[in-house]
This record gives structure tokens, C-alpha cells and sequence, in this order.
């Protein structure tokens, strides 16, 4: 059975991935490394012609081992001289868990 954390996840890591300073509640921060992906707006046209928005959230995608405990809401993740809290913790089941985050600084 292929070990899908070791052979797939840390080879996006290795590839896609960054380092963050992560910040969970009152513990010391500390790197985290993981694929960071920018939210957008972008202009649609909606059902009846009219221009209509639609957006994506910024997500932190890391791998659960690169964590030092499981990761909650309310977070703190500082990438590129931006801050951002995790709005959401969502595993998919095979070591990476998506954190859609919100810009708070």
C-alpha cells in the first residue's frame, strides 16, 4: 500500500510548498510549511446578464505531520508580511487539511 502522506504530499510540499509562521492560541510560533493559494474577485455574468462577483477564500493546504498540534479556528498564519486567521479546519482524509483563511492584518 503507497504511503500517500510520504510519496505524494511531501513531494507537492517539496514543489508548491512555502513556509509560514504559524500561530495556534497561546503557544510559541513556529514554521510551518505548506501551499499557500491567494483568494480572488472576479466579475461573472450572472443568470439574468447582469455583472455578478464571484470569490475565493485564501487556503493554507498542510500537511497534518507538519503541524505541532491539530490546527483550529481562529489561528494565526503569517505569510509574506500578511496575517491571516483560519476561518476553517477541513481534513481530506489522507494527512492534508485545507484551511481557508481571512486576512486580518
Amino acid at each position: 500500500m503507497i504511503d500517500f502522506d510520504a510519496e505524494v504530499l511531501s513531494a507537492c510540499d517539496e514543489e508548491f510548498g512555502i513556509v509560514a509562521l504559524y500561530l495556534a492560541g497561546s503557544e510559541q510560533a513556529y514554521d510551518a510549511a505548506g501551499i499557500f493559494t491567494k483568494g480572488y474577485k472576479s466579475p461573472v455574468l450572472g443568470g439574468d446578464g447582469l455583472p455578478a462577483w464571484t470569490t475565493s477564500a485564501p487556503t493554507f493546504v498542510v500537511r497534518a505531520i507538519n503541524l505541532r498540534a491539530p490546527p483550529a479556528r481562529n489561528d494565526r498564519i503569517a505569510i509574506d508580511g500578511a496575517e491571516y486567521m483560519v476561518m476553517d479546519v477541513r481534513a481530506d482524509g489522507v494527512g492534508s487539511i485545507v484551511l481557508p483563511l481571512k486576512v486580518t492584518g
